[in-house]
């Protein structure tokens, strides 16, 4: 959603100029990017681990509770001959990770197939319906991929039916476990805290590695080089907004590497039809990428994003990369035309200062209420829950999300005899329950938030720059240190720095959410800039404005391009008073 010139609270660091100076005789790096690195606390002696990503540095796959149990059965199902079938979540690291795994068994002669769930007719994850429905295919084992943990009655109806569950996953477990034959999750183990970052797809990567140590074991070398996979890995743990730091970051650097190179017939299709120019960023994925492929899962049928990503021909994977680019269009109609009821909803809400909104809606699309929670929760600043019908009218389905530390996942916890199922991640998770429920639910959740959030009024947004530059600044060492820390994401955030005086020009809108234009410092020194979050009418030629802005290089028609990604702007007589 666009803004208007924003009331946020500016927050510019300083650091102590001898300071700045003593870290920059022990790491000979820009000074606009050494003061940057002061600000995250770094150790100057540690700065060169921070900008490299080796492979090497992965650590035993084995660490990871379940892992000889899940890898065992799956060389047994590979030996004797059993069909597996790889059952995957709906969205970009769901089928990441069941691709990808699906590719290395396949590759060990494995009989092994996909299957993601249609969120419509299926639900989230492996529901007793979906192993029924492989249980008459033959299938004998069942790898859940991005989901599983919560999937008590699916582990029950294997049992019944003799077909051993195995689980792969990296959400958060609830008090008990699902009967599974295995359950491979670093969150089960609080010391593993190296890989409670991991993705499902990074969770799906190290069950890979274990099973090719595995076979090394047994005289069987690998068959396939396990590091084609990663741009795979790149793709789904930036979509998942996993942490890039740690291992995370050496797969994520490497795979944009790979991804890059347009190996994969389904991404090079892809990225054709999402018009990328050059190297591929984690920003690329967030927002072009990423939305096609979970559009499919949201409005559509998931397995074309799956099949895309196995398709061979690149023919065959452009006409696919089509339906996903029109899904989207849908998708983008019904989040729209929903958008507008919530925010509706949410203005009536506010009046009486909740801690939360829990926003209930009718024949709202299910695979938009997760965008709608996450806009009005920014939005707003505060946990939100967004709720629709579903066909029948029975079932409210829907999604949450946090920020600042407050757990919606603990608050649907405190409701969980309210609820049908529930899971996910501390600061966004996804619930069902009977419609007949949500008056004591709200009531419940609400008084839980209440407890939780003492200051129930207009929250102020914090916006913060690492230091205050000029444009003439950033010179080739600067660019050349950001690229050396890239990929930029959670947990590694861009550097940010506010800019006093800018003139911005030749500002033009690019679709529906984009401005690009020119700006220029008061020494004369240009660079192009682009804003997600303020409308074309909010550049007036000639005026001065202060920035808060990342700089970052982009491709745009096949040549890198310097670039700020302003976040705000105010006039610049004002801004002064504003900043802090």
């Amino acid at each position: 959603m666009k803004t208007t010139l924003s009331s946020a609270r500016w927050t510019i660091h300083q650091q102590d100029e001898e300071a700045l100076d003593a870290f920059r005789l022990r790491c000979p790096v820009s000074e606009a990017l050494a003061r940057s690195l002061m600000r995250r606390g770094m150790d100057p002696a540690k700065v060169e681990n921070a900008f490299g990503s080796s492979l090497s540095a992965l650590t035993d796959p084995y660490r990871i509770p379940g892992m000889t149990a899940c890898v065992e059965r799956l060389w047994l199902a590979i030996t004797r001959g059993d069909k597996i079938a790889i059952h995957g979540d709906y969205d970009s690291d769901g089928v990441t990770s069941s691709v990808l795994l699906n590719w290395f068994l396949c590759a060990y002669g494995a009989k092994s197939e996909v299957f993601v769930s249609n969120r419509m007719d299926d639900g989230y994850g492996p529901t007793p319906s979906t192993v029924d429905r492989l249980f008459e295919k033959g299938i004998r084992v069942i790898v859940s991929t991005d989901c599983g943990i919560t999937s008590f009655e699916a582990a029950d109806r294997c049992d019944q039916l003799g077909i051993d569950f195995i689980i792969t996953d990296h959400h958060i477990p609830t008090s008990r476990l699902p009967a599974a034959r295995a359950i491979v999750n670093p969150r089960l183990d609080p010391s593993l805290v190296d890989l409670q970052g991991l993705a499902g797809v990074g969770v799906a990567f190290k069950v890979c590695h274990a099973l090719a140590k595995h076979g090394v074991l047994h005289g069987v070398n690998e068959p396939v080089d396990l590091r084609e996979g990663l741009d795979l890995v790149a793709l789904g743990t930036v979509a998942d907004l996993a942490p890039l730091t740690g291992e995370n970051r050496a797969l994520v650097r490497t795979g944009l590497r790979l991804l890059s190179g347009r190996v994969r017939p389904g991404i090079r299709a892809l990225v054709e039809n999402c018009r990328i120019d050059g190297k591929i960023t984690a920003n690329d994925i967030c927002r072009r990428l990423a939305p096609k492929i979970n559009a499919a899962g949201r409005v559509g049928d998931p397995m074309v994003s799956v099949r895309l990503l196995q398709e061979k021909d690149l023919n065959a994977a452009l006409e696919m990369a089509d339906v996903l680019d029109r899904y989207n269009r849908r998708r983008r109609l019904a989040e729209r035309d929903a958008m507008l009821e919530a925010c509706a909803e949410a203005e009536r809400q506010l009046p009486s200062q909740p801690p939360m909104l829990l926003i209930v809606g009718k024949g709202w699309h299910p695979g938009v209420v997760g965008l709608l929670a996450t806009k009005i929760s920014k939005l707003h600043m505060m946990p939100a829950l967004v709720l629709s019908d579903d066909a029948g009218g029975q079932l409210l389905v829907g999604s949450g999300r946090s920020g600042g530390g407050t757990s919606i996942l603990e608050g649907l916890r405190s409701c969980e005899d309210l609820l049908t199922t529930y899971g996910g991640h501390p600061m966004a998770a996804g619930v069902s329950l009977a419609t007949d429920k949500i008056d004591e639910f709200r009531r419940r959740l609400i008084e839980f938030f209440r407890h939780r959030c003492v200051d129930t009024s207009a929250p102020q947004e914090e916006i913060h720059a690492d230091a205050s530059l000029e444009l003439s600044d950033l010179g080739d060492d600067f660019f050349a240190d950001l690229e050396r820390l890239e990929p930029f994401g959670v947990g590694n955030p861009e550097p940010s720095y506010h800019f006093r005086n800018l003139v911005f020009s030749e500002a033009m809108s690019v679709g529906d959410e984009v401005v690009r234009g020119n700006s220029c410092d008061s020494q004369g020194t240009q660079m192009q800039f682009v804003t997600y979050t303020h409308d074309l009418s909010q550049f007036v030629a000639g005026k001065k404005m202060d920035a808060m802005a990342s700089p970052r290089t982009v491709w745009l028609n096949g040549r890198p391009v310097r670039q700020l990604l302003v976040h705000d702007m105010r006039p610049s007589e004002i801004a002064d008073a504003a900043a802090d």
